[in-house]
């Protein structure tokens, strides 16, 4: 049996000359003429969708055997990466992707698909980490600059009011959409240090939730 692996030399016309010779030293000779295809690189075949996960919970996996493959049928190797290891940690074992939530945030991931000759498709997702039984929520409760105002999977309609914790002025006011993967973001960059309360309506449902701007 003779086997050709395409995959370790270019495309192109090759010919292979095949010689068997007998214990009394008589030999024959039999020449194979062989064309190697064009590699054609790993495709997507379905997008991964956002997830939305919760503090605590145990590692998220996907096949992701389900979400590329290979026009040639070549076995696929994958490799991943988290755009924010801190919020979500993020390896792969053959076709299996493994997502550990860390700490409350958003994270985008990147998986990549590559077949023996390097080629290789990648798509984005994205993860949005949140407390267990929270609805909406702001981050990060110590704030530099922005502040991120993110509610449920699905866009939803959102008005925020900042409140002096000491004073209780309302400081800003801002309306527009957001959802656990694409949160609206305010410019705090022009409030003075101290305590805040976010006054978030959503939907037909409101809360309020503290923070500090540094």
């Amino acid at each position: 049996k003779i086997t050709i692996n395409g995959s370790k030399a270019d495309a192109g016309q090759y010919c292979g000359k095949l010689t068997a010779t007998d214990k009394y030293g008589l030999s024959t000779s039999f020449e194979l003429n062989y064309t190697i295809l064009e590699n054609q690189a790993p495709q997507i075949s379905s997008e991964i969708e956002n997830v939305l996960m919760f503090s605590g919970d145990a590692t998220y996996e996907i096949d992701l055997s389900s979400y590329f493959v290979d026009p040639d049928g070549d076995m696929l190797t994958y490799n991943a990466e988290s755009g924010n290891p801190g919020v979500v940690a993020a390896s792969t074992s053959g076709k299996i992707l493994y997502l550990t939530p860390l700490k409350n945030g958003l994270c985008d991931i990147s998986v990549s698909a590559l077949d023996p000759r390097k080629a290789v498709a990648t798509q984005s997702f994205r993860i949005a980490v949140r407390q267990k039984g929270q609805t909406v929520t702001a981050y990060p409760t110590q704030v530099q600059k922005d502040l991120y105002i993110a509610t449920g999977e699905d866009d939803m309609q959102t008005s925020v009011k900042i409140v002096s914790a000491s004073s209780g002025a309302i400081l800003l006011k801002a309306e527009g959409t957001s959802s656990a993967f694409a949160p609206m973001v305010l410019d705090l960059s022009n409030l003075s240090p101290g305590r805040y309360y976010a006054d978030i309506n959503y939907g037909s449902e409101s809360s309020t939730i503290a923070f500090v701007k540094l």
